[in-house]
């Protein structure tokens, strides 16, 4: 049994509320096979998007910057860490296809909390001499 004064710390990983489809260009060649962008998305404390990048490549720029466009109109929840809104990156497919189809699920990640401003004391002890000579 755990002392009274020690708590679980909530932490909630970013999630998307409610997301966008991208548009297929028209300038993407004709019998083009399935393919998906990966965008990182950077979410703000507020759940806002602060911006987004292309992590994977689709190869198409058109794709690509409607993939990037897609994801800003999405509407996103913040990470939480320690019980308080984090900004976080959180990866988000797009896929993009002439036809309906049917691709396993991948589960979009939050993956990066920026540091905070200044950290109180010093760094936690290692417990160990891993890197002495």
């Amino acid at each position: 049994m755990l002392p009274a004064d020690i708590t679980t710390p909530c932490i909630h990983e970013a999630s998307v509320v409610k997301a966008v489809s991208p548009n297929y260009p028209r300038s993407l060649p004709p019998g083009l096979a399935a393919f998906a962008v990966v965008v990182n998305v950077t979410i703000a404390e507020d759940g806002s998007v602060k911006g987004a990048t292309i992590y994977d490549s689709s190869g198409y720029p058109d794709a690509d910057a409607a993939a990037i466009e897609a994801a800003k109109a999405s509407t996103y929840n913040p990470k939480v860490v320690d019980c308080k809104p984090a900004e976080s990156v959180y990866q988000l497919r797009e896929v993009f296809s002439n036809s309906p189809i049917n691709l396993p699920p991948v589960a979009p990640r939050s993956f990066y909390t920026p540091p905070p401003a200044s950290l109180p004391g010093p760094p936690p002890a290692l417990g160990f001499d891993a890197f002495v000579d």
